[in-house]
């Protein structure tokens, strides 16, 4: 087995992508929370995002694609800034 490409979740058993994008995102915006995920076309994601203490989600792009049948790797496209929430 070859390395673990970067921001890549182990696709396990049982495991959905909507789980594994929004692990990858509460990793990635610290302190933040999905209140929704819609998946459009084949690889694109549209996740809305809250951060802690902050009542308006904001809408975040997600590109996704499988790597070895083993892993699915998770990119931010598009993520607007949140350090004003």
């Amino acid at each position: 087995m070859g390395l673990r490409p970067l921001n890549c979740r182990l696709m396990a058993y049982g495991a959905t992508p909507e789980q594994l994008i929004a692990d990858e995102i509460g990793i990635v915006i610290p302190g933040s929370e999905v209140k929704g995920i819609r998946h459009f076309g084949l690889d694109r994601w549209m996740v809305d995002v809250r951060k802690t203490r902050h009542e308006k989600p904001v809408t975040v792009w997600v590109k996704t694609s499988v790597v070895d049948d083993t892993f699915l790797q998770i990119q931010l496209v598009d993520q607007p800034s949140l350090a004003g929430l």
